[in-house]
């Protein structure tokens, strides 16, 4: 080989400029690259690497308005910013007003929810339009009638399971004495069928004009409850209105707007 460059040097040369050519088309157009990288004054001194080939330093601020991967790890100058030192964040399920099945009460069977009204099918609580707004309705005397959804709880989650409700009502007197009452159904993964079910206290309306405004009602799973919830179990929430309204013209429907799940998930 080393007669053939000596016997043709411009052989040698084509194939030192490919070789050339092939290392910079390795490289994406418009991109520098370096082995170190020095931002910084003449007399700034790194505190925490030592120069050399893949190091950078700069000295004073950074501005990333795009995403910043750190594969290891995060390290200031009083310790390591670890995943379990960055806060958790809360995430939500939406679930559907039409999603729930009804039991009325003393009758022992459960039912999709329908209409509330004249159209069918019509169940009671039902869905109708209330202030130009979608509704699952109960009427006055309806308060023992439940409504129950399941779902698998997400892998993400870490702890804090409950529930947001939005609700109003056609009437504003005795708000404080109307609300929800509500439990749990869990169903452990890879454990047999077997529901332990955990009764949940009532939540009271904090709104005074639940008629004109929208009610906000968080409904949180209690210690007990709480210790049983993991990630894949099934959960089956058990929601029903609970009026204790009392005096002339205080009893009132209970008019449910949206309701979402909500938890602590990983980072």
């Amino acid at each position: 080989m080393k007669k053939l460059f000596k016997k043709y040097p411009a052989f040698s040369g084509a194939l030192l400029c490919l070789v050339f050519v092939a290392m910079v088309a390795a490289i994406p157009t418009n991109i520098v690259r370096t082995f170190h990288l020095w931002v910084g004054s003449v007399t700034a001194t790194p505190g925490n690497v030592t120069m050399g080939d893949g190091v950078a330093y700069i000295e004073s601020d950074v501005e990333i308005d795009g995403t910043l991967y750190a594969d290891g790890g995060i390290s200031t100058s009083t310790g390591t910013i670890s995943a379990t030192e960055i806060a958790d964040v809360t995430r939500e399920i939406d679930i559907p007003l039409s999603g729930f099945m009804i039991s009325p009460i003393g009758t022992g069977y459960y039912l999709l929810v329908g209409n509330d009204g004249a159209s069918t099918p019509q169940t009671s609580p039902g869905i109708t339009l209330v202030d130009a707004i979608p509704k699952l309705v109960w009427a006055s005397g309806e308060q023992g009638a439940s409504i129950m959804y399941s779902f698998i709880v997400p892998g993400t989650y870490t702890s804090s399971l409950s529930f947001r409700l939005a609700a109003s009502t056609d009437t504003d007197t005795a708000a404080t004495s109307w609300g929800f009452d509500w439990g749990l159904f869990v169903n452990n993964s890879a454990t047999a069928f077997d529901a332990a079910s955990y009764v949940q206290d009532f939540v009271a309306c904090a709104e005074g004009s639940p008629s004109t405004k929208n009610a906000f009602f968080t409904l949180t799973a209690d210690a007990t409850a709480a210790a049983d919830v993991a990630a894949g179990d099934i959960v089956t929430v058990v929601i029903f209105p609970y009026d204790v309204r009392v005096g002339p013209g205080a009893g009132g429907t209970t008019e449910l707007i949206s309701i979402q799940a909500r938890y602590t998930a990983t980072q």
